[in-house]
């Protein structure tokens, strides 16, 4: 009768081990376009998509660019988006990374999974294809370059203004006495264009004229932003007062230097602390973000009540680097203030590894005591 139980027992432990190391699939992972046909100029996404698959994966694509470059899988689906550079097929190639990529039971994940997107001619603005071939021509077709030379955003800091078209080439604003420098910034409309006459630019009392140069990617079309920077006298700006050197009276509080100046009192972002520490008067913060957020709870107040704020960037934020602008305009449209807040976000990579490790050895754990 002993030996019948033991036998027993030894099966049961051996039923329980299969079943404990049975429990997961092989780990894979596979990548699918949104579209599997373009036109040139157009972006299409890509979906990452892991199977019981852990770590970092590498993303390369010839003929585009692509962003972010690498995804974090997590037994999850991630999104890559891919442009086109110039008029050929798009072949996009996902590798695991020399990080390394596995299963829950860190078996090694290799190999690589691609898809290719064929691209078509050229995208007109009503966003029909149109065809660049031409009806005699039985030889190669060579792809044609992009001729737009139209940029998605235009402006300077501090002091931006608002209103950017772009079709609209000409912008006046001004600035008060203390502004002594500028930054004057602008975003691509399209990749493979080329664009100059950005960067730190110093100020005359007075007016000052700065031009933006767009360069298309077929390199001869061009248009040109003008912007009008007019930099008030110190008889002018109504803001500044002659210094004083009475002393503070007894009883009295010291009057707070940032009382006056235009822009936001305050600025809170929900579970996440700004560096600096919030000013009025400090207009470039930093947050190291480490949840998988998509949008942060930004709470604002402006220091004129009838002033509006306009955020920007505080949508779909991916891994690693993330600008978000606040843009403050005063009523009457002749104040404006940016805000920039720099958004790292790194995930925690091993948080459900842990986890589901831990999960396991409860398992194999109770095994033994019900053996």
């Amino acid at each position: 009768m002993k030996k019948v139980v033991r036998k027993l027992i030894m099966i049961f432990m051996l039923i329980m081990i299969i079943i404990s190391t049975k429990s997961y699939a092989a780990g894979s992972f596979s990548i699918s376009a949104s579209r599997t046909t373009i036109g040139q100029g157009e972006s299409v996404t890509i979906n990452v998509t892991g199977n019981n698959a852990y770590g970092e994966v590498v993303i390369s694509a010839t003929n585009a660019t692509v962003s972010p470059s690498s995804v974090f899988l997590q037994n999850d689906s991630k999104i890559v988006t891919i442009t086109p550079t110039t008029g050929q097929d798009i072949t996009v190639t996902a590798s695991p990374a020399s990080s390394g990529l596995g299963d829950i039971d860190e078996n090694p994940i290799t190999g690589s999974q691609s898809v290719t997107i064929k691209v078509n001619g050229t995208t007109s603005n009503s966003g029909e294809t149109t065809n660049n071939n031409n009806n005699n021509n039985t030889g190669t077709n060579t792809p044609t370059k992009s001729s737009v030379a139209t940029l998605s955003n235009l402006g300077i800091r501090p002091n931006d203004f608002t209103g950017f078209r772009a079709n609209t080439t000409t912008y006046n604003t001004e600035v008060p006495y203390n502004v002594e420098k500028i930054e004057v910034y602008a975003n691509k409309g399209q990749s493979g264009q080329t664009i100059t006459g950005t960067g730190t630019k110093t100020l005359n009392v007075g007016a000052n004229k700065f031009d933006v140069t767009v360069t298309a990617e077929d390199g001869k079309t061009k248009k040109t932003y003008t912007i009008n920077v007019t930099r008030k006298s110190q008889e002018e700006n109504n803001t500044t007062e002659e210094p004083t050197t009475e002393e503070p009276q007894e009883g009295i509080p010291e009057q707070d230097p940032t009382e006056g100046v235009f822009g936001l009192s305050q600025l809170e972002i929900e579970g996440q602390e700004l560096n600096p520490q919030f000013k009025t008067d400090i207009y470039e913060y930093e947050i190291e973000l480490k949840e998988d957020l998509q949008s942060l709870n930004i709470t604002t107040v402006g220091t004129d009540i009838n002033s509006t704020v306009e955020i920007t960037g505080n949508e779909n934020l991916q891994e690693g680097e993330n600008i978000i602008t606040i843009l403050v305009s005063g009523e009457d449209g002749e104040k404006n203030i940016a805000y920039q807040i720099t958004v790292n976000k790194t995930l925690n990579e091993e948080a459900d590894l842990t986890n589901q490790d831990e999960n396991k050895q409860k398992m194999q754990n109770i095994i033994i005591m019900s053996v």
